[in-house]
């Protein structure tokens, strides 16, 4: 994939933590998944440099947390395995995150689940083993008559 001079000017920006510059570059239509030589994208340069503001809008722009590089690494594959964890939490959104998946599942659906994670009254991170996926689950209470 050719690159236009905004799209390797967003992958330098993000590599150095220039929120103003990214956020600009996106504006002015910049590739939100561009790579560069190596298959890394602005969120994966991002996540590697620990630039957590820069992490959030390439996440809040669409950035896909998924996207292997290279070697295989991935923004979230990449923040879980080196702690970060602010950014590690901004990519569970319901999402299928882990190594193998591409759709969100209801609860019924889970197989062998390794663990349950309650950070709120409403909110569960469910680890599945089998698939190597992790999902946060909402829960909301159910409508009138439903039950």
């Amino acid at each position: 994939m050719a690159q236009s001079r905004t799209d390797a000017a967003l992958l330098a920006a993000a590599a150095r933590g220039d929120l103003a510059e990214v956020e600009r570059l996106l504006g002015q239509g910049a590739k939100v998944d561009i790579r560069d030589r190596d298959g890394r994208t602005p969120l994966l340069l991002a996540t590697r440099a620990n630039r957590v503001a820069v992490a959030r809008a390439l996440i809040a722009a669409g950035a896909d947390v998924n996207a292997k590089d290279a070697i295989q690494d991935s923004p979230f594959l990449y923040a879980g395995a080196e702690g970060r964890t602010e950014i590690l939490k901004m990519t569970l959104d319901g999402r299928i995150v882990g190594k193998f998946g591409r759709a969100g599942k209801l609860l019924k659906e889970f197989g062998t689940v390794n663990s349950i994670d309650c950070r709120s009254a409403n909110e569960l991170y469910v680890g599945e083993l089998g698939n190597w996926r992790v999902q946060r689950v909402t829960l909301k209470a159910a409508a009138a008559g439903t039950r």
